[in-house]
């Protein structure tokens, strides 16, 4: 709405100089008024007439008249006067001094560019709010990012702080736990040492023990038949004669004996002392006959000692299946072919 729409329009009345009336002078604004002349409407002489006319006729053709802003950001020259008259008007009828008595009597409207610059600066104004708004919303998120990321660095350098600490307490245990072990393993060192130091005094007291015992026997039983050799506790016939592998265990039997089982290197190296240089002599040692590779002595047991030869046994023609000693060495033999023998039997006491 428009303030005039709220003050009736008024035409002024100006007192003509030339009707005197002697009987109303207290009517007449030059008996109250001290000035000789009217006072001055003001009117809207200004460079901008032509642009305020085509406002003016432009809202007066709308149907409504527009609601002047409440605040007015150009002062309206002709509206509202820079200086206040000198010749003030009289008390008694319109105050001309008055904004709403000047907008009534001047018939003059806020120019449609002014209220539109008006609407730009509170639009411009509310922007610039809400550009403020929005950067103390800006403001707080930062704020708000920025106290999330300072709380989050400090979780984790507790974290840190709590692994390396876990960390340290490992590695201080896997110390000790390797110095216990270094200190375990010098113990069973120490011990194995001395384990074998008294393995090695047992074997010597036990083979103190058997030459004791076998001289012992010497001394007591030295019953063995006529032509026999007493070595230990056993008896040994060497032949004088040759004769097959199967030949010599039967002559070996007759005598209540068998044909020798070297196992072990100790009767090995005893024997040797009944060699005659360059003998081969028959031991009883056999192929096993469902598997010529495995071989046996007579009473069925496998080798656990060898003493073959180089590169034997070769298994020569494929008939190759007993075997003799060569004054030491083993070799395998045909069991047909005639060499001297060796029998064994235990002393009689």
């Amino acid at each position: 709405m428009h303030i005039t729409d709220f003050i009736p329009t008024l035409s002024p009345v100006y007192p003509s100089r030339k009707n005197n009336d002697s009987n109303d002078d207290d009517d007449d604004y030059e008996n109250t008024n001290p000035c000789d002349s009217a006072p001055v409407i003001p009117s809207r002489k200004t460079r901008r007439m032509k642009n305020a006319m085509k406002d003016d006729l432009a809202f007066k053709s709308m149907d409504k008249p527009v609601k002047p802003p409440t605040v007015w950001t150009t002062p309206q020259k002709g509206i509202i006067p820079k200086e206040t008259p000198k010749c003030q008007p009289p008390t008694i009828g319109l105050d001309f001094s008055s904004r709403a008595v000047n907008a009534a009597f001047s018939n003059t409207e806020v120019p449609a560019y002014n209220r539109f610059l008006d609407l730009e600066v509170m639009s411009k104004g509310n922007t610039q709010r809400s550009r403020k708004s929005k950067l103390v919303v800006f403001m707080g998120l930062m704020a708000l990012i920025f106290s999330l990321l300072i709380i989050g660095i400090g979780l984790l350098f507790v974290r840190y702080v709590a692994v390396t600490a876990k960390m340290v307490d490992l590695e201080q245990t896997a110390t000790d736990l390797q110095r216990n072990s270094m200190e375990e393993q010098g113990d069973l060192k120490t011990k194995v040492a001395d384990l074998s130091n008294k393995i090695v005094k047992l074997e010597d007291h036990l083979t103190a023990n058997m030459e004791n015992i076998n001289k012992t026997l010497e001394n007591i039983c030295t019953r063995c038949p006529v032509g026999w050799n007493i070595i230990g506790s056993s008896c040994y016939y060497v032949s004088e004669e040759q004769v097959t592998w199967d030949k010599a265990r039967q002559e070996c039997y007759k005598m209540n004996s068998f044909l020798v089982m070297v196992k072990d290197k100790t009767e090995s190296e005893t024997i040797k002392k009944l060699f005659t240089a360059s003998r081969r002599y028959w031991i009883g040692l056999r192929r096993d006959p469902g598997e010529i590779h495995i071989w046996k002595w007579l009473d069925g047991t496998e080798l656990t000692f060898t003493n073959w030869g180089v590169n034997e046994p070769n298994y020569y023609a494929t008939r190759e299946h007993c075997g003799e000693t060569i004054s030491g060495p083993w070799n395998d033999r045909s069991c047909l072919d005639p060499l001297f023998y060796i029998c064994k039997r235990i002393r009689t006491c």
